[in-house]
């Protein structure tokens, strides 16, 4: 009924818009109004969408926050991140510094693909890597050669994809045409309408990796912004410019690109709003990783998801109070196409027995908590360290366990072997 009333909405707001424009054109002389619309056209054609729009500004807060200037973290004071602004990800895992690789997990939208999985799912997982990016919906390109200057026919130049646009993608949460998983209200056409008109997106418009497809310009009001938003179109592979969204829009735990990899080892950590543990996000990931990869994830029975449940801790006064649960991860074993193998370690925003008292007594005040709405995203110091501290002690319960013991011990007695046969 909600989803109902939300596009019921979105449609009257749609034609409130659209009288309210008739009206004021009604108002004006032919010569103000031909003037108004050809100045309109023209600021359309060049205007880019990602530099007008909350993108911008959603990038520029997320670098200051998780990338700032060293100075500034050591003087203990807010600065622009202008290092972090000039740092291309192609050029991060470079040097004799050994790094973590990054794959950054995005969504490209398309909706109106040609494709029935893709346009089923909504889209399909975009990575954006120091060494290519792309999907097997749109191909994949060097990152080294992927958003320059020849990107586009004509434009201005083009440096590439930096790491903190990259971030601020796999982020970009609110977009017409996506949703979790490709679902969701903001997959109706009349509630995608409405947030382009009102340019309500946090996705990046990116050229597609084929090199054979260019754009003219830049992505402006009028191409993709028109054939997008308000025409409903556009939104395939084999078009020159792609929206790339949140890697959650199309898998939420970041599993699939690491089982595409074939990863021994995979630590997954699922920390979003999930009150009824009904395990959404990684019902999702197994199912496309199944689909996709022929990869089967099976849960063990002596660290299962069961466990994980609030008041699977028992009877005691603290756990009935809280609804404790035993433990607050799960164990499963990965069996690859090839019939290679791997261990998945998987943590959940849980509240289990013997964690620090100011955890429990935030519950107190705070009943949603550990599964609070992401909606919120100011946080004061009290909520920022009663998730921080909790994921430090539910992830301090997994690495003392006997279980997880047994499986390292396990895994490094076969590598041995593995490298003795060779």
């Amino acid at each position: 009924m909600s989803t109902l009333r939300i596009t019921l909405g979105a449609a009257l707001l749609i034609y409130g818009l659209f009288v309210g424009a008739y009206v004021a054109a009604l108002h004006l002389a032919p010569f103000p109004a031909m003037l108004v619309l050809g100045l309109t056209a023209i600021l359309g054609f060049v205007v880019n969408l990602n530099y007008s729009g909350f993108h911008r500004m959603y990038r520029d807060r997320l670098m200051e926050t998780f990338m700032p200037n060293a100075e500034n973290v050591r003087d203990n004071k807010w600065g622009p991140a202008t290092d972090a602004d000039g740092e291309l990800i192609e050029n991060v895992c470079q040097g004799e510094t050994v790094r973590p690789y990054h794959l950054v997990n995005t969504n490209v939208v398309l909706t109106d693909s040609e494709t029935s999985k893709f346009r089923g799912r909504g889209g399909d997982s975009f990575l954006l890597s120091p060494l290519y990016c792309g999907s097997d919906a749109t191909g994949w390109r060097p990152t080294s050669r992927y958003m320059k200057t020849d990107d586009f026919i004509r434009s201005c130049p083009a440096r590439g994809m930096t790491l903190a646009t990259a971030m601020a993608i796999s982020g970009a949460a609110v977009n017409p045409d996506a949703g979790v998983a490709g679902k969701g209200v903001t997959r109706s056409k009349l509630v995608s309408m409405l947030m382009g008109l009102l340019n309500l997106r946090l996705g990046y418009w990116a050229p597609n990796p084929k090199p054979h497809l260019r754009a003219w310009l830049p992505p402006n009001y009028i191409m993709p912004g028109l054939t997008s938003d308000l025409l409903g179109s556009g939104l395939r592979e084999d078009n020159a410019a792609v929206q790339l969204t949140d890697g959650g829009h199309f898998e939420n735990l970041g599993l699939y690109e690491l089982i595409r990899r074939k990863v021994s080892l995979v630590i997954a950590s699922d920390a979003g709003a999930d009150p009824g543990f009904q395990f959404g996000d990684l019902a999702n990931a197994v199912e496309r990783v199944r689909v996709d990869f022929g990869v089967k994830i099976r849960f063990r029975s002596a660290a299962g998801l069961e466990e994980m449940l609030p008041g699977s801790a028992g009877d005691s006064h603290l756990g009935g109070k809280y609804e404790l649960a035993k433990r607050g991860y799960a164990i499963a074993d990965i069996t690859y196409h090839d019939g290679s193998g791997g261990t998945l370690l998987y943590l959940k925003s849980t509240l289990t027995p013997e964690l620090p008292a100011d955890l429990y007594g935030y519950k107190s005040v705070n009943e949603a908590y550990p599964n609070q709405s992401t909606g919120d995203q100011f946080f004061d110091e009290e909520q920022f360290e009663a998730y921080r501290e909790l994921g430090y002690q539910l992830t301090r319960k997994m690495l003392d366990s006997v279980v997880l013991k047994q499986i390292l011990a396990d895994s490094k007695q076969k590598s041995k072997e593995e490298v003795e046969a060779a």
